[in-house]
């Protein structure tokens, strides 16, 4: 699981995870990963999309009370329920955390939440 301190943007995601060379039968990425595609009716193109979208998605999940900590003031996430969640601009105090207008503790977010707005996605 990748950590979440930096918040890479996805444009650095991508640019991490550029595709390397097309053998026969084989896609594979700067990374390390390699896909065969003997018995799947994908391309090449289509399974290192696939890839480029889960590593945007492990960048994105947050599995720690650490990580929700580590967030800058103004990120907004989904939590495992489906509720959206909004930190603070101040991100101070014992509620930093808003849900539909109300105040609520780090504790009333449901783990794995999903990442959906970083202040300093924007830069």
């Amino acid at each position: 699981m990748a950590e979440v301190t930096e918040f890479p943007s996805l444009a650095q995601v991508l640019a991490k995870h550029q595709r390397t060379a097309l053998y026969w039968f084989r896609s594979s990425c700067e990374c390390g990963w390699s896909q065969d595609l003997h018995n799947t009716y994908k391309t090449c193109t289509q399974l290192h999309a696939e890839h480029q979208a889960d590593m945007w998605r492990e960048v994105c999940t947050i599995t720690t009370v650490e990580q929700l900590d580590q967030l800058p003031a103004g990120s907004i996430l989904r939590d495992a329920n489906e509720f959206t969640f909004e930190k603070s601009p101040d991100g101070e105090g014992d509620t930093p955390w808003w849900y539909d207008g109300d105040p609520h503790d780090i504790g009333e977010i449901d783990l794995p939440a999903r990442l959906l707005h970083n202040p300093g996605w924007n830069q």
